[in-house]
């Protein structure tokens, strides 16, 4: 898991081979800022989810398989808890292949962060992760969440 601000992007870029397209598309994003929806940038092995929604008090654990996840934080603010294994973590349900995801029952959280505006989260398919968590109290956010295929 890597969780940085957008401007110490260039850390990153060489992490993998479309990380500089995925962050390219958010500095365009920032100064022309897009609809709520799905927007294809190297058709299915890189697109972004413009997303707005309400945090909320609870959430579940999941991981991805194809595509690490890069989760950018457009406004508002949202609690994000994090485990770097998920060796001891009992499945919910069976993994989702179209949606690329397996949620986990609730567990122990090893580490939380918050995400605010200017800051983003990496998780690899190893990262569990539980976001979209109020910080104090439910609030309305815009966020961006790209998928890199791996």
């Amino acid at each position: 898991m890597i969780f940085d601000r957008l401007e110490n992007k260039d850390c990153y870029v060489n992490a993998h081979p479309l990380l500089a397209k995925a962050f390219a598309f958010l500095e365009e994003y920032n100064k022309n800022p897009l609809a709520a929806g799905n927007y294809e940038i190297v058709g299915t092995d890189l697109f972004a989810k413009v997303l707005h929604y309400e945090t909320k008090p609870e959430g579940k654990y999941e991981t991805h398989r194809k595509y690490i996840d890069i989760q950018y934080m457009v406004e508002g603010s949202e609690r994000v808890y994090y485990r770097d294994t998920k060796d001891d973590m009992i499945p919910r349900d069976e993994y989702n292949e179209v949606k690329d995801v397996i949620f986990y029952q609730d567990s122990k959280e090893d580490f939380e962060f918050v995400l605010t505006p200017g800051r983003f989260a990496i998780f690899f398919p190893e990262d569990v992760h539980k976001p979209s968590i109020s910080v104090n109290q439910p609030e309305a956010v815009k966020k961006i969440v790209l998928k890199v295929l791996i």
